[in-house]
C-alpha cells in the first residue's frame, strides 16, 4: 500500500473528489465524493447513496479517485482497491459523527488501499508519483 503525503491528503480533503468504478462487465461509473482519512492515515469516503458506485464496488473492488485544486493548479489520480465496511466500531463512530452533523445515514464506509498515485496536473501530466 502506498502512503500519501500530507500535501496529497490536503488535496483530497480540501477538494471534491470523483470516484470511478466499473461493473463486473466493465460499465463505468463516476460519482462525486468527499474523501477523509482515518487517524492512521487510511483514505476513505462515506457511501450514503448506495447506487451504481456502491453496487460496482461489491462486484469489482478496483477504484480510481481523481481530484483537482484549481487555485493551486494541482491534481492527482489515485488507484487502488476498495474495502466496503458496513459494521464495526469505525462504522459506528462515523455514523455517530454524521448523525451529530445532520447528515444522511451511511450505507457503508469505503476504505481504499492505495496502489498508485499519478500526477494529472499540467506540470507533469500522467507521471506516476508513488
Amino acid at each position: 500500500m502506498v502512503k500519501l503525503s500530507n500535501e496529497m491528503k490536503a488535496l483530497l480533503t480540501d477538494n471534491l473528489c470523483y470516484v470511478a468504478t466499473a461493473s463486473r462487465d466493465g460499465r463505468p461509473c463516476v460519482a462525486p465524493k468527499s474523501c477523509r482519512f482515518t487517524d492512521k492515515g487510511r483514505l476513505y469516503y462515506v457511501e450514503w447513496a448506495g447506487r451504481l458506485t456502491y453496487e460496482n464496488l461489491l462486484v469489482n473492488p478496483r477504484i480510481a479517485i481523481s481530484t483537482c485544486s484549481p487555485d493551486k493548479m494541482s491534481s492527482c489520480r489515485i488507484e487502488g482497491k476498495a474495502d466496503v465496511i458496513t459494521s464495526g466500531d469505525f462504522f459506528a463512530k462515523e455514523e455517530e459523527r454524521r448523525r451529530l452533523n445532520g447528515k444522511r445515514a451511511a450505507i457503508a464506509i469505503v476504505m481504499v488501499d492505495v496502489d498508485a498515485i499519478y500526477d494529472t496536473s499540467k506540470s507533469n501530466p500522467g507521471a506516476r508519483i508513488a
